[in-house]
Protein backbone atom coordinates (compact mmCIF):
# COMPACT_ATOMS: atom_id res chain seq x y z
CA UNK A 1 0.00 0.00 0.00
CA UNK A 2 3.08 1.86 0.55
CA UNK A 3 4.11 1.45 -3.42
CA UNK A 4 0.60 2.63 -4.31
CA UNK A 5 0.42 5.63 -2.46
CA UNK A 6 3.59 6.60 -3.83
CA UNK A 7 2.37 6.24 -7.35
CA UNK A 8 -0.84 8.22 -6.34
CA UNK A 9 1.67 11.45 -5.14
CA UNK A 10 3.08 10.74 -8.57
CA UNK A 11 -0.07 11.27 -10.27
CA UNK A 12 -0.92 14.24 -8.37
CA UNK A 13 2.37 16.15 -9.23
CA UNK A 14 2.31 14.83 -13.05
CA UNK A 15 -1.40 15.53 -14.16
CA UNK A 16 -3.21 19.15 -13.72
CA UNK A 17 -6.75 19.30 -12.77
CA UNK A 18 -7.11 21.46 -15.67
CA UNK A 19 -5.39 18.50 -17.68
CA UNK A 20 -8.06 16.21 -16.28
CA UNK A 21 -11.28 18.54 -16.62
CA UNK A 22 -10.14 19.13 -20.46
CA UNK A 23 -9.49 15.27 -20.41
CA UNK A 24 -13.43 14.33 -19.82
CA UNK A 25 -14.84 16.73 -21.81
CA UNK A 26 -15.20 20.24 -19.53
CA UNK A 27 -14.30 23.46 -21.33
CA UNK A 28 -12.34 25.10 -18.57
CA UNK A 29 -12.72 28.59 -19.53
CA UNK A 30 -9.15 31.00 -20.65
CA UNK A 31 -10.24 33.71 -18.33
CA UNK A 32 -12.04 32.07 -15.12
CA UNK A 33 -10.53 28.42 -14.99
CA UNK A 34 -13.72 27.49 -14.24
CA UNK A 35 -16.44 24.61 -15.70
CA UNK A 36 -19.56 23.36 -14.77
CA UNK A 37 -19.69 21.75 -12.34
CA UNK A 38 -20.82 18.47 -12.75
CA UNK A 39 -21.56 17.70 -9.07
CA UNK A 40 -24.72 19.34 -9.30
CA UNK A 41 -27.27 21.01 -11.65
CA UNK A 42 -24.96 23.86 -12.41
CA UNK A 43 -26.15 26.39 -14.88
CA UNK A 44 -23.35 29.12 -14.58
CA UNK A 45 -19.93 28.04 -14.32
CA UNK A 46 -18.77 27.47 -10.37
CA UNK A 47 -16.28 24.64 -10.32
CA UNK A 48 -13.08 26.59 -10.08
CA UNK A 49 -9.89 24.58 -11.42
CA UNK A 50 -6.45 25.28 -9.62
CA UNK A 51 -3.30 25.45 -11.37
CA UNK A 52 -0.65 22.91 -10.18
CA UNK A 53 -1.85 20.14 -8.05
CA UNK A 54 -4.17 22.29 -6.20
CA UNK A 55 -7.26 20.29 -7.28
CA UNK A 56 -10.74 22.11 -7.68
CA UNK A 57 -13.84 23.22 -5.57
CA UNK A 58 -17.00 24.00 -6.68
CA UNK A 59 -18.40 27.03 -4.81
CA UNK A 60 -22.25 26.17 -5.03
CA UNK A 61 -22.41 22.38 -3.58
CA UNK A 62 -18.81 22.85 -1.99
CA UNK A 63 -17.41 19.50 -3.42
CA UNK A 64 -13.58 20.12 -3.63
CA UNK A 65 -10.11 17.88 -3.66
CA UNK A 66 -7.22 16.29 -5.77
CA UNK A 67 -7.67 15.12 -9.29
CA UNK A 68 -7.71 11.56 -7.78
CA UNK A 69 -11.06 12.99 -5.97
CA UNK A 70 -12.68 14.32 -8.96
CA UNK A 71 -11.92 10.90 -10.73
CA UNK A 72 -13.20 9.22 -8.20
CA UNK A 73 -16.27 11.28 -7.80
CA UNK A 74 -17.02 11.59 -11.67
CA UNK A 75 -16.87 7.73 -12.46
CA UNK A 76 -17.98 6.38 -9.19
CA UNK A 77 -14.32 4.29 -8.64
CA UNK A 78 -12.73 3.77 -5.88
CA UNK A 79 -9.65 5.31 -4.61
CA UNK A 80 -7.65 2.65 -6.13
CA UNK A 81 -9.29 2.23 -9.94
CA UNK A 82 -9.14 6.33 -10.13
CA UNK A 83 -5.32 6.09 -9.74
CA UNK A 84 -5.24 3.37 -12.20
CA UNK A 85 -7.66 5.08 -14.24
CA UNK A 86 -5.45 8.35 -14.30
CA UNK A 87 -2.74 6.26 -14.56
CA UNK A 88 -4.18 4.48 -17.83
CA UNK A 89 -5.62 7.21 -19.91
CA UNK A 90 -2.78 9.74 -19.40
CA UNK A 91 -0.55 7.03 -20.47
CA UNK A 92 2.16 7.69 -17.09
CA UNK A 93 3.27 4.41 -17.57
CA UNK A 94 3.01 3.80 -13.99
CA UNK A 95 3.32 -0.30 -13.33
CA UNK A 96 1.19 -0.12 -10.29
CA UNK A 97 2.30 -3.89 -9.37
CA UNK A 98 6.08 -3.05 -8.95
CA UNK A 99 8.06 0.14 -7.66
CA UNK A 100 8.33 3.14 -9.77
CA UNK A 101 12.01 3.07 -10.81
CA UNK A 102 14.12 6.23 -11.72
CA UNK A 103 13.57 5.52 -16.21
CA UNK A 104 9.99 5.20 -15.60
CA UNK A 105 9.75 8.78 -13.44
CA UNK A 106 11.96 10.11 -16.00
CA UNK A 107 9.82 9.17 -18.95
CA UNK A 108 6.78 9.78 -17.56
CA UNK A 109 7.73 13.34 -16.82
CA UNK A 110 8.90 13.78 -20.42
CA UNK A 111 5.57 12.62 -21.50
CA UNK A 112 3.79 14.70 -19.26
CA UNK A 113 5.92 17.71 -20.47
CA UNK A 114 4.96 16.72 -23.65
CA UNK A 115 1.31 17.04 -23.51
CA UNK A 116 2.13 20.12 -21.56
CA UNK A 117 3.55 22.27 -24.08
CA UNK A 118 0.54 20.66 -26.65
CA UNK A 119 -1.77 22.10 -24.03
CA UNK A 120 -0.34 25.14 -24.11
CA UNK A 121 -0.17 25.92 -27.90
CA UNK A 122 -3.75 24.74 -28.11
CA UNK A 123 -4.27 27.66 -25.41
CA UNK A 124 -2.63 30.23 -27.41
CA UNK A 125 -4.01 28.80 -30.84
CA UNK A 126 -7.35 29.57 -28.91
CA UNK A 127 -6.26 33.34 -27.13
CA UNK A 128 -5.39 34.19 -30.62
CA UNK A 129 -8.60 33.43 -32.81
CA UNK A 130 -10.16 34.89 -29.95
CA UNK A 131 -8.34 38.18 -30.43
CA UNK A 132 -8.46 38.15 -34.28
CA UNK A 133 -12.29 37.46 -34.55
CA UNK A 134 -12.87 40.34 -31.42
CA UNK A 135 -10.28 42.95 -33.70
CA UNK A 136 -12.36 41.86 -36.79
CA UNK A 137 -15.98 42.49 -35.21
CA UNK A 138 -14.86 45.69 -33.69
CA UNK A 139 -13.83 47.30 -36.91
CA UNK A 140 -17.07 45.97 -38.21
CA UNK A 141 -18.82 47.57 -35.43
CA UNK A 142 -16.67 50.80 -35.86
CA UNK A 143 -17.62 51.11 -39.70
CA UNK A 144 -21.20 50.62 -39.61
CA UNK A 145 -21.54 53.14 -36.64
CA UNK A 146 -19.67 55.56 -38.57
CA UNK A 147 -21.76 54.62 -41.81
CA UNK A 148 -25.05 55.44 -39.67
CA UNK A 149 -24.16 58.53 -38.85
CA UNK A 150 -22.94 59.60 -41.55
CA UNK A 151 -26.02 59.04 -43.61
CA UNK A 152 -25.99 61.70 -46.79
CA UNK A 153 -28.91 64.43 -46.10
CA UNK A 154 -30.66 66.35 -48.67
CA UNK A 155 -29.65 70.15 -48.98
CA UNK A 156 -32.35 72.84 -49.61
CA UNK A 157 -31.79 72.14 -53.54
CA UNK A 158 -32.49 68.57 -52.83
CA UNK A 159 -29.17 67.50 -53.43
CA UNK A 160 -27.52 64.60 -51.12
CA UNK A 161 -24.49 65.32 -49.49
CA UNK A 162 -22.46 62.72 -48.84
CA UNK A 163 -19.26 62.88 -46.38
CA UNK A 164 -15.96 61.56 -46.92
CA UNK A 165 -16.55 59.63 -43.69
CA UNK A 166 -19.64 57.86 -45.23
CA UNK A 167 -17.64 56.89 -48.27
CA UNK A 168 -15.23 55.91 -45.91
CA UNK A 169 -17.10 53.61 -44.33
CA UNK A 170 -19.68 52.30 -47.27
CA UNK A 171 -15.49 51.16 -48.82
CA UNK A 172 -14.84 49.63 -46.37
CA UNK A 173 -17.63 47.89 -44.40
CA UNK A 174 -18.09 45.03 -46.86
CA UNK A 175 -14.87 43.98 -46.58
CA UNK A 176 -14.67 43.83 -42.53
CA UNK A 177 -17.90 41.82 -42.72
CA UNK A 178 -16.17 39.52 -44.60
CA UNK A 179 -13.13 39.07 -41.79
CA UNK A 180 -15.64 38.61 -39.31
CA UNK A 181 -17.15 35.75 -41.39
CA UNK A 182 -13.41 34.10 -41.56
CA UNK A 183 -12.30 34.83 -37.92
CA UNK A 184 -15.64 33.28 -36.82
CA UNK A 185 -15.28 30.28 -39.28
CA UNK A 186 -11.84 29.80 -37.86
CA UNK A 187 -12.66 29.77 -34.32
CA UNK A 188 -15.92 27.89 -35.01
CA UNK A 189 -13.93 25.31 -36.67
CA UNK A 190 -11.12 25.16 -33.47
CA UNK A 191 -13.64 24.67 -30.84
CA UNK A 192 -15.33 21.64 -33.37
CA UNK A 193 -11.94 19.88 -33.67
CA UNK A 194 -11.26 20.37 -29.68
CA UNK A 195 -14.69 19.01 -29.49
CA UNK A 196 -13.98 15.71 -31.64
CA UNK A 197 -10.35 15.15 -30.34
CA UNK A 198 -12.44 15.18 -26.45
CA UNK A 199 -14.55 12.88 -27.36
CA UNK A 200 -12.20 10.92 -29.07
CA UNK A 201 -9.83 10.81 -25.83
CA UNK A 202 -12.91 9.80 -23.34
CA UNK A 203 -13.80 7.00 -25.71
Amino acid sequence: MKEFRNYSEHIKQQVTMRDVAERYGFAVSTRTRKILCPFHNDSKPSMQIYPGNKGYFCFVCNEGGSVIDFVMKYFGLSYVDAVKKLNDDFHLGLDIDKPLDELERKKAREEYRKRQEALEARRNREKMLFTAYHAALDRYCALDRMKMENLPVKDKLGNYKISKTYVYAIKRIDSAWNDVQEAAAKLYQFEKEGKSNEQQAIH
